[in-house]
């Protein structure tokens, strides 16, 4: 995985990265072995100059998707129950 998805990656997982100053962050972006440029670039907030060295479009979209879709009851089994009204006392 490339430096810079990696770290960015990092930083969207990361509560501590998230909270750090510019100082720390750099000193984080520097571990990861990001160049000067792509340092400066995401100092400055740069979000069309990332998104080119990304080579993305820029549209970054995040989701968090469950596991399995919820389940909708199938409609013979609704059929198959009856309310409570009518239901007949033993």
């Amino acid at each position: 995985m490339d430096n810079l998805l990696a770290f960015l990656n990092s930083v969207g997982t990361s509560a501590a990265l998230r909270s750090m100053d510019s100082v720390q962050l750099e000193q984080a972006m520097r571990k990861h072995g990001l160049s000067e440029l792509q340092i400066r670039t995401i100092l400055q907030g740069n979000v069309a100059e990332i998104a080119k060295m990304m080579k993305t479009s820029g549209d970054i979209v995040c989701l968090i998707l469950p596991s399995e879709p919820d389940k909708q009851p199938d409609e013979d089994e609704e059929d198959k129950e009856e309310p409570a009204d009518k239901i007949k006392a033993a």
